[in-house]
């Protein structure tokens, strides 16, 4: 009995704390209440080490110098051996003139030559060339790579 009257006494202090909470008018811009600026902030102070600034600083120029983003690509060709140079060269011919609208690049990691085509910022976009070039590639896979920046206008955009 004692714990029932002490919890109804508790939550009958609560209640009294929740009826006295009134909401603020708000203004047509926010947060703020009509007319009320105190409280507001109107200077904001950033103390920071001065190494900060430096790496930010340091990383906007690495930005700036970079050529390629994280993306996709489809590898339909890997070897390695003495005729692998040759082999991924002739696989890269036969591609682009299959598909001369998509760029391929020969890639060399020790030891093996690789045949890596498209720049593709989504899986989804590398998937739809890979299911493309199924019947002549049927053991393409896509491989997440660093890719070269799509081109913001097309050639026939420029043209106008």
């Amino acid at each position: 009995m004692k714990s029932i009257l002490s919890t109804f006494v508790v939550l009958l202090l609560f209640w009294g704390n929740v009826l006295a909470q009134k909401p603020a008018p708000v203004s047509e811009y926010g947060q703020l209440p009509a007319g009320d600026t105190t409280g507001v902030w109107t200077e904001l102070n950033i103390h920071q080490n001065p190494k900060t600034e430096e790496l930010l600083e340091r990383q906007i120029r690495l930005n700036k110098n970079r050529q390629t983003t994280p993306g996709y690509r489809v590898q339909i060709y890997f070897g390695s051996g003495s005729s692998a140079r040759i082999k991924a060269m002739k696989v890269k011919t036969d591609f682009l003139s299959s598909y001369p609208e998509v760029k391929a690049y020969i890639i060399y990691q020790s030891p093996d030559f690789k045949v890596r085509v498209g720049d593709f910022r989504t899986r989804s976009e590398a998937l739809r060339l890979q299911k493309k070039m199924t019947r002549d590639y049927p053991n393409a896979f896509i491989v997440p790579d660093e890719i070269q920046f799509p081109d913001l206008y097309s050639n026939s955009s420029s043209e106008n």
